[in-house]
């Protein structure tokens, strides 16, 4: 599903093969842990999945529709890992309270990849419409017309926009490290 959505291309027999796999993966998960909260959970974050997945298309050549102070809503790119460990958790009786905290701290460490992945990623996802966090401002300061060049990318990722990202990554890491220290999650914290 991802390669269908973030590709220009044709590639509609993803979209088909993706729904497929997810769906089968949805059945053995099920069949697995045998309960209606398994599919509730599996359900909650594919919907997470799709409301941010919505956002980010539904904003094509426009302004990247994130903010900063909420990055770790890009954490629900993975929201079918994080439904696996939800799932198990649930199934071992962690807590609710213990549950969420580790999702949350799930969420800012799938965001800091995602994070470090769009700064990869640049010039492919401007040259489809998609500005990401890292790239926020950028068709603002150089046009939608051609302009993801190496040289404006290079000079958008200048030294201040860097220490941003930087920092901001920093901020999510802190938060995770927190919320897994909480519940002396040790597997978690390292």
């Amino acid at each position: 599903l991802d390669i269908y959505s973030d590709n220009e291309e044709d590639n509609s027999d993803y979209l088909f093969l993706g729904d497929y796999l997810i769906r089968s993966f949805e059945e053995i998960f099920v069949d697995e842990f045998n309960s209606v909260s398994t599919f509730k959970v599996i359900n909650h974050y594919l919907k997470k999945y799709d409301e941010i997945e919505y956002v980010e298309k539904n904003n094509l050549w426009k302004e990247c529709p994130f903010k900063w102070n909420n990055a770790k809503i890009l954490g629900y790119k993975t929201s079918p890992l994080i439904s696996l460990f939800a799932v198990v958790f649930q199934h071992i009786e962690f807590d609710e309270k213990r549950i969420n905290d580790i999702v949350d701290g799930f969420l800012d460490i799938l965001a800091i990849i995602q994070i470090l992945d769009d700064v990869g990623d640049a010039a492919s996802d401007l040259s489809v419409g998609r500005e990401t966090l890292v790239m926020s401002g950028f068709y603002k300061k150089f046009g939608i017309d051609n302009s993801w060049t190496e040289k404006n990318i290079e000079q958008f990722l200048d030294q201040e926009q860097l220490k941003k990202i930087y920092i901001n990554i920093q901020k999510l890491f802190d938060n995770a490290t927190k919320q897994f220290t909480k519940h002396e999650d040790i597997i978690f914290l390292f």
